[in-house]
């Protein structure tokens, strides 16, 4: 293999190391009081792109689906078979 090659999937692979990392830091960090997320950097600026306000499709979805959970299931399209087992019985049975 050529040099570069090897350099490159090591750079590679601790640059996926260090992002790994700083995802877990991001994830797990806490805080000991209740506000002290006011003066964190990582918390600041996950709830700054945080939108209120539900998306203009969200209405029409909603009405959707409320006409689709409206009509009737057709008999049988879904039959519940109740069972313990996990697999077919032999064939010798």
């Amino acid at each position: 293999m050529k040099p570069t090659t090897v350099t490159g999937k090591i750079i590679l692979g601790l640059l996926c190391l260090l992002l790994a990392v700083f995802m877990t830091v991001e994830v797990a960090h806490s805080h000991a009081d209740l506000v002290g997320g006011s003066h964190c950097q990582l918390c600041a600026s996950s709830h700054l792109a945080v939108d209120a306000a539900p998306a203009w499709l969200t209405p029409l979805v909603l009405f959707l689906l409320g006409i689709v959970s409206l009509g009737e299931p057709a008999t049988g399209s879904r039959p519940v078979v109740m069972t313990t087992l996990i697999r077919p019985p032999p064939s010798s049975c």
